[in-house]
């Protein structure tokens, strides 16, 4: 889809003059994903599309045999990981998201399904395995190279669950909290925030949205700053990266560009 609408529209801010495009794709989506330079990667059902920050249609990928797209993981743009949990597989990608080989199975070591995945910046990816609630590192050649203790403790009964690695560091993201691990799954701690969908990682902060809008996390500080209260009760999502705010709702992505003017 291109876009269908360009506003621009000059704000004043203290001092400094600044300026607000606003762009819309006009497309249907469960999520949507933004990634280091600013693509936007929409999911509907199993079909996975990809728009540039300007809203143009570059590219899409499906593997209906799989069913729908459960998550996706867009931490590194030349190789995009995507997870189907109802076929217990994950395909990673090139940046133009052609296949990069074939589709791992997940089976070896979460025979009755992973509850999430996520890629690995050593090669392979990480996975929640279902039985013993463990966090279990593969490696690209297909090997465990690290496996947690029970989560249990951790998460209690929770079902919905998100999972990124960033800067050397897993987090599992529980309705409830964010769970800290290290590269060798170790467990280093919890952060008290709630994310009703995946957050977003940057160097030192945690973008997240839920029911009280987007809000943003210090690691540093250990503040929580609300960015933008949630504007109406159809807003599905929101995130953050950079000068790129995106909003979703369930029948279209509105992309905001801020700039100085």
């Amino acid at each position: 889809m291109r876009a269908l609408a360009v506003i621009v529209i000059g704000l004043l801010l203290g001092s400094a003059c600044w300026a607000q495009s606003h762009l819309i794709i006009g497309q249907k989506s469960q999520f949507c994903e933004p990634d280091l330079k600013g693509h936007l990667y929409l999911v509907d059902g199993a079909v996975l599309r990809k728009y540039d920050a300007q809203a143009q249609y570059l590219g899409q990928y499906a593997k209906m045999v799989n069913g729908d797209i459960t998550s996706i993981d867009v931490t590194n743009p030349m190789r995009p990981m995507v997870f189907w949990a109802q076929s217990n597989v994950v395909q990673f990608l090139d940046h133009d998201l052609a296949e990069l080989g074939s589709g791992v199975s997940l089976a070896p070591w979460a025979e009755s399904g992973a509850l999430a995945v996520c890629a690995a910046s050593a090669g392979g990816f990480w996975l929640i395995e279902p039985n013993g609630v463990t966090l279990t590192g593969i490696t690209s050649d297909r090997r465990v190279a690290h496996q947690s203790e029970s989560l249990v403790p951790f998460i209690g009964n929770a079902e919905t669950f998100y999972l990124t690695e960033h800067n050397q560091t897993v987090y599992l993201v529980t309705p409830e909290k964010v769970l800290m691990f290290d590269i060798f799954a170790a467990y280093l701690g919890a952060i008290p925030i709630k994310c009703t969908t995946k957050p977003l990682l940057t160097n030192q902060t945690i973008v997240f949205f839920n029911q009280n809008g987007l809000q943003q996390y210090s690691l540093l500080t250990k503040e929580t700053t609300i960015l933008l209260p949630k504007p109406d009760n159809k807003v599905t999502s929101m995130t953050q990266l950079n000068q790129l705010r995106v909003m979703q709702y369930p029948d279209s992505v509105i992309i905001w560009h801020w700039y100085n003017k």
